[in-house]
């Protein structure tokens, strides 16, 4: 009977684990929505770069995927429903699929993607900024 119960919570604890909201380290809610897209709640003083920082945490803390992987906005800035502040992203390989690499960082249109790599970039420039450092 304990073997039993013991068998049963090992497998539900990591699905309740992937449902669960993930809080980065510059106070952003990425809550997933899919196996491999998630929601990042903005605030009212988030910059791009800090939708960007909380994506890459997500996807190496949460999906432990490599630096090669792309991050895509597949719902811009403002055109969630659960937030006028809040970004969906995907690592869906497909979801960059005849995109090209994008040179901006804005979260305001659905296709941007960037290497996972620069995303984590973007976390200590903002740790930078934070610190005065310049």
């Amino acid at each position: 009977m304990f073997r039993t119960t013991i068998l049963a919570l090992a497998m539900i604890i990591p699905g309740a684990a992937f449902a669960q909201d993930f809080r980065s380290s510059i106070d952003l809610t990425v809550r997933p929505t899919g196996k491999v897209s998630f929601e990042v709640f903005g605030t009212q003083s988030s910059q791009d770069k800090s939708y960007w920082c909380a994506a890459s945490e997500y996807v190496k803390k949460r999906l432990g995927n490599p630096a090669r992987t792309r991050i895509t906005v597949v719902a811009a800035k403002g055109s969630l429903p659960s937030g006028k502040r809040n970004v969906g992203f995907t690592i869906a390989a497909d979801a960059a699929k005849g995109q090209a690499s994008s040179t901006s960082i804005s979260v305001r249109n659905v296709g941007t993607n960037i290497s996972l790599g620069l995303a984590e970039q973007f976390c200590e420039d903002l740790r930078t900024q934070e610190r005065g450092i310049r």
